[in-house]
């Protein structure tokens, strides 16, 4: 599993940089394109051997022996280097996973998701659609996590 993170010694050359555009869509911000990417990946939802990173070619690539995925959970990082959270308004559960619904111009729509695990490790966590999403400017976080691949109803 990766943890991907800017350094900020790297701005200037990083692709976040507000100066450094994307060549095929104009997108400034490296995170916007990794979800953007991992959100093309769950409405296509094919499988296809890979390591377990965001960059896993294709949902289930990160799961060896299973073949129904439409998710790639993941993380987010703030700039000080905590988890991003969306507190329910209702009842206030705070969540910390989330599914990338849509996105443009690199302002996305997560859904937030529960965990739970029926073992151990992380292949035996349980994720769960909510009915809680949050609009969020996705250039404004420092790095992502992404989690095995799952199959979620919504």
């Amino acid at each position: 599993m990766s943890i991907e993170i800017k350094n900020n010694n790297d701005v200037e050359e990083s692709c976040c940089n507000p100066n450094h555009h994307h060549p095929d869509n104009n997108e400034a911000c490296c995170l916007c394109q990794r979800l953007k990417y991992i959100c093309y990946m769950q409405k296509k939802c094919c499988q296809e051997a890979c390591c377990l990173n965001c960059e896993a070619c294709e949902l289930g690539s990160n799961i060896p022996g299973q073949n129904t995925f439409n998710t790639r959970p993941f993380y987010l990082y703030l700039t000080d280097g905590t988890q991003f959270s969306f507190i329910n308004p209702i009842d206030g559960t705070e969540y910390t996973v989330f599914r990338v619904e849509s996105i443009r111009n690199c302002c996305g729509v997560l859904r937030a998701l529960t965990l739970t695990f029926t073992g151990s490790t992380l292949d035996t966590a349980v994720y769960t659609a909510t009915d809680f999403c949050c609009t969020v400017d996705i250039c404004k976080f420092i790095g992502i996590q992404c989690l095995p691949d799952t199959y979620i109803s919504c």
